[in-house]
């Protein structure tokens, strides 16, 4: 599954930076990333697994060419990737336990539910930021 995420990462970011800004990406694979588990509840989670690593390193990928989309300083760039990695650790740190205690609690379709809940939540959360991101590009370009 590892495998399926790096590939995805390097074979089809690239691609789809091309056509699209990186923050759309990342939206996009965080909607794909909530779809793919919500299909959890229907499909074996096994089929889902690969799906959802791979749509999750589009996520990474289009993560890390958004920072200097949205930053034009070396500096500022340098400090969100420090920024970033610490989101990470946080994320390892909260999440793993979170979930674990979700499972331990429930069952898998409870899981998959909280799953899809965090990545809706991170949707509505980067769909109300893009906007603010899209006028700040116009101030800077003007």
């Amino acid at each position: 599954m590892p495998l399926a995420a790096t590939t995805a990462s390097i074979l089809v970011v690239p691609i789809l930076l091309k056509r699209f800004k990186a923050t759309s990406v990342v939206l996009a694979g965080f909607s794909m990333a909530a779809l793919t588990t919500f299909l959890g509840l229907i499909l074996p989670v096994a089929c889902i697994a690969v799906v959802l690593l791979s749509v999750l390193g589009i996520v990474q990928g289009a993560t890390f060419a958004s920072v200097t989309e949205l930053n034009q300083t070396s500096m500022d760039q340098s400090f969100c990737y420090g920024l970033m990695a610490q989101t990470g650790n946080l994320g390892n740190l909260i999440g793993t336990p979170l979930l674990l205690g979700v499972l331990e609690l429930s069952d898998v379709d409870a899981l998959l539910l909280t799953c899809t809940a965090i990545y809706v939540i991170g949707c509505l959360a980067l769909g109300l930021l893009l906007p603010n991101i899209a006028t700040e590009d116009r101030r800077i370009g003007s």
